[in-house]
């Protein structure tokens, strides 16, 4: 009998909406969607194989885009993860309700020897209509992000980041401005 070991892989995602960014504009690195979250070890203890967690701001009344978390449980290799965050075409395969992501722009990446950053033009199906939108998805040295710069979700950001650990979580971070808040984003 042959017995395999299985890598665990983390992931983190940031949504961040609201507030004004020029179209396709360079995300802000100084500080990234995400940065202030938790490790992605911290929601480790709290998930099991059909247990997935949902964290939201403690305060009634929060803040402009309040961050919420969702975590859960991945079974692969970081790098295969980050592979599907890079390539619009594995994304597809990943996400069945993205029914479009089609590379409609380039311009150079942030690595010399990494991924160009590309604006991708996409669609999101959801019961009774379809979300649609474009954003720069840009290589990040921990996993990718993409700067949402027209439609659905614009302006905002998606921050996917990638840990490898024995045994840890895939962690969702979602940060919105509840004054824009509608039925679509409740729904994503």
């Amino acid at each position: 009998m042959i017995r395999r070991q299985a890598t665990w892989s983390s992931v983190l995602l940031a949504v961040s909406f609201g507030g004004h960014a020029p179209a396709f504009s360079a995300p802000d690195v100084a500080k990234p969607v995400g940065a202030t979250s938790p490790p992605i070890t911290a929601y480790a203890p709290g998930l099991t194989s059909d247990t997935d967690l949902l964290l939201l701001p403690r305060a009634r009344r929060p803040a402009a885009r309040p961050v919420v978390t969702a975590a859960t449980r991945v079974k692969a290799r970081a790098d295969a993860v980050a592979d599907v965050f890079l390539n619009p075409a594995l994304l597809r395969q990943a996400l069945p309700a993205l029914v479009r992501a089609d590379v409609v722009d380039t311009r150079p990446g942030p690595r010399p020897d990494g991924w160009p950053d590309r604006l991708i033009a996409w669609e999101v199906e959801v019961p009774l209509f379809n979300l649609t939108g474009k954003a720069w998805l840009q290589q990040q040295a921990d996993g990718a992000e993409f700067t949402l710069v027209e439609g659905a979700f614009a302006p905002g950001r998606i921050r996917l980041r990638v840990a490898p650990a024995p045994s840890s979580a895939a962690d969702v971070n979602a940060g919105s401005n509840p004054a824009t808040t509608t039925f679509s984003t409740l729904t994503c």
